[in-house]
């Protein structure tokens, strides 16, 4: 179905299919097909496409959507009725109710161009138009709003969505310069801040909304529950630089080498990770403890293999000439070290 135009004169012009298949065809055959009992799904009106592909149903058998495609332009359908189309190639529904009452879809045009479209009941939004590198940043499970990323050549932005009485609701949150990819992002329950992690072809980098916190080839971040402090473990040129940002500006440590596994606490008041180092020609991995009365190195260790929070506490396990160890490391205590003596087998 090609999409209304309007002439030089103002005179409303559509043109439709007289013969194809219709969304109610293609859903008897899929029905058929897959055993699937559709007698329960609206059809909508009977509207011609040169083919109808991509169905997809929901759990409980009452909704179902579908791709028209005419030509060179292709329609999203929603129990048969179109909800929004164009000249394009795909539609990739990046988030949906069971029901699909509501959608995030992202369109793909032939010059390569994205959009995102969103769609609350009737209401359909462009949402973003002909940009490139579109994502869906962590949608809030009840998805009363929406964050979007898209980028132009010059910028990455941020956009958020709300839903409020049937209808959207936009906000221009931030833009920082550079085409990045979002690796990563947690958002603040009032949706008033994003930690992310992004990166492009060279670097990683640490935001909080569009300030940099951190960036180097290697990038970890974690926040405390209620956002008030954020920790960034960085690697860049053989060192690592490890810093809890807070109001206050926060601590830093940088200790040579790279890092490995990460674990911290909930409050993030105690941080551990492993740390790779190279001497000569032999690696040596050390356990750093970071934590706001000081900085401890335990090791060297041969490898560890396995570091995890528990609770208000952080447990390693260690390797160091055959032998297995368990780091306890607390804040109330200094830290403890069990070992058990690897057999032969289970050594290798």
């Amino acid at each position: 179905m090609n999409q209304p135009e309007r002439s030089e004169s103002g005179v409303r012009i559509e043109e439709r299919r007289l013969q194809g298949t219709t969304f109610a065809k293609a859903l008897e055959i899929a029905g058929r097909e897959s055993e699937r009992d559709i007698s329960q799904i609206p059809t909508g009106p009977e509207i011609y496409f040169g083919k109808v592909r991509s169905l997809e149903f929901s759990d409980d058998g009452l909704h179902a959507l579908g791709q028209g495609e005419d030509e060179d332009s292709l329609s999203l359908l929603r129990d048969g009725k179109p909800l929004f189309g164009g000249r394009y190639t795909s539609f990739d529904v990046l988030w949906s109710l069971p029901d699909y009452s509501r959608l995030i879809v992202r369109t793909q045009a032939r010059n390569g161009k994205q959009s995102a479209f969103i769609v609350v009941d009737d209401e359909t939004l462009c949402a973003v138009e002909n940009e490139e590198h579109l994502q869906l940043v962590s949608p809030r499970t009840s998805i009363d709003q929406v964050t979007l990323k898209s980028c132009d050549q010059w910028a990455t932005y941020f956009d958020r969505f709300r839903f409020e009485d049937g209808k959207i609701q936009h906000t221009d949150l931030f833009k920082v310069k550079g085409r990045l990819t979002v690796e990563q992002a947690v958002i603040s329950s009032d949706g008033s801040m994003i930690v992310w992690k992004g990166y492009n072809r060279k670097r990683n980098f640490v935001f909080q909304n569009g300030d940099l916190l951190a960036k180097g080839n290697e990038a970890y971040f974690r926040t405390n529950p209620d956002f008030s402090k954020v920790l960034t473990v960085v690697e860049d040129r053989n060192k690592t630089k490890i810093k809890i940002w807070s109001g206050d500006g926060g601590e830093a440590f940088e200790i040579k080498g790279s890092f490995g596994r990460v674990a911290a606490t909930e409050d993030l008041e105690l941080v551990c990770t492993s740390i790779k180092t190279k001497k000569k020609s032999l690696y040596d991995t050390h356990l750093v403890v970071f934590s706001s009365g000081g900085n401890d190195l335990v090791g060297p260790f041969d490898r560890i293999s396995w570091l995890e929070q528990e609770k208000d506490r952080i447990v390693a396990t260690v390797e160091r000439n055959g032998v297995r160890r368990e780091i306890v490391v607390s804040r109330d205590q200094e830290p403890e070290e069990a070992e058990v003596v690897l057999s032969e087998a289970s050594s290798k």
